[in-house]
């Protein structure tokens, strides 16, 4: 961890747009000596997290940020976008709807309707959730091709949330190949006993996997028949979602 908070010293002093510093300036800034900062730069700029300006000497941030602040640019235009059908999706059918992104190994809702049910879920934006429990992470693992699917199952694992948790990685492939098929995947209290889910892909102009749709509501309301006619209302409202995208990039 100490590594990490020298990095990240190193970095801080870049927060201000287009700053350029020399090692003295990193140096004081960050309070660490001139070789660990010259070692940290160096590493950053192999990385392209830094970029040095060798007729100056000096450093600025690199290229590979530009691709962090281009991701969350279009997660921030995603959420902005959707926010408004998930709004009206939520109201016809009276139920919280969640908006998930892949973050890794893993999914993080970045929005959330929450049902005006008096029983209703807590939203869990913002919180990182496994893949092979939850109706947007299937839609995800769906996606991926035999050696990504695979490298994550293996460091992943299957570990059991409840006892409804699939935990053999060939019931799950088999499950993943009915998704494939049918474009929707299902949580039946496997993440969270009492908690069921259904999820939708949502498409990128390209025709790429870049968010699931998913309806979440207690299980006293939302049996597996009930799961199975949302499904027409889910996929209505992420082909609003995908064409409002489109057209914004044209």
């Amino acid at each position: 961890m100490k590594t990490v908070k020298k990095v990240l010293d190193v970095l801080e002093a870049f927060e201000k747009p287009q700053v350029e510093l020399g090692i003295s300036e990193l140096v004081r800034s960050s309070g660490l000596n001139t070789s660990t900062v010259y070692r940290i730069c160096s590493e950053l700029v192999q990385r392209g997290y830094l970029a040095r300006l060798r007729n100056r000497g000096k450093y600025r941030l690199g290229q590979r940020f530009i691709k962090f602040y281009d991701s969350m640019n279009e997660i921030t235009r995603l959420k902005d976008v959707a926010m408004v059908f998930m709004q009206e999706l939520s109201k016809e059918i009276n139920e919280s709807v969640n908006l998930s992104v892949l973050v890794g190994s893993e999914i993080t809702d970045i929005a959330c309707i929450i049902s005006s049910h008096k029983l209703q879920l807590l939203s869990r934006e913002g919180e990182n959730l496994p893949l092979h429990c939850t109706s947007a992470g299937k839609i995800f693992l769906a996606q991926m091709g035999p050696d990504t699917l695979g490298r994550i199952l293996s460091t992943k694992g299957l570990p059991a949330r409840t006892t409804n948790t699939i935990t053999d990685s060939n019931l799950l492939n088999k499950e993943i190949a009915v998704i494939r098929r049918d474009g929707v995947a299902f949580d039946d209290e496997e993440y969270e006993l009492g908690i069921r889910s259904v999820a939708v892909q949502v498409n990128g102009k390209d025709g790429t996997v870049i968010a699931a749709l998913a309806v979440v509501g207690p299980s006293v309301r939302i049996s597996i028949q009930k799961m199975r006619e949302l499904i027409p209302s889910i996929k209505g409202c992420t082909l609003k979602i995908s064409k409002a995208l489109e057209n914004m990039k044209e």
